[in-house]
């Protein structure tokens, strides 16, 4: 009864070990490809910036002061009422 017992008991440490070492594998599996991908990732993608001599340099930009947008709005709609 006693071997029985044992038998029983090696029987659930194999299974379980079993699954440890699946789910060990599995993990290692994946740890390698979050690693892969990081790598490819940064390197690909994040890449130090080396100007090239091409860009273009900064213009300011032509904004419409508050008074000219709301002149420009009054002689439309007053165009509106005309028609």
């Amino acid at each position: 009864r006693l071997a029985a017992g044992i038998s029983g008991i090696m029987g659930v440490v194999e299974a379980q070990t079993s699954t440890l070492q699946k789910l060990r594998d599995d993990h290692s599996g994946g740890a390698i490809e979050i690693e892969q991908q990081a790598q490819s990732t940064f390197q690909d993608r994040y890449t130090d910036y080396e100007p090239s001599g091409t860009t273009p340099t900064r213009s300011e930009e032509d904004v419409p002061t508050k008074g000219t947008t709301m002149s420009a709005l009054i002689n439309t709609f007053e165009q509106c009422l005309d028609w």
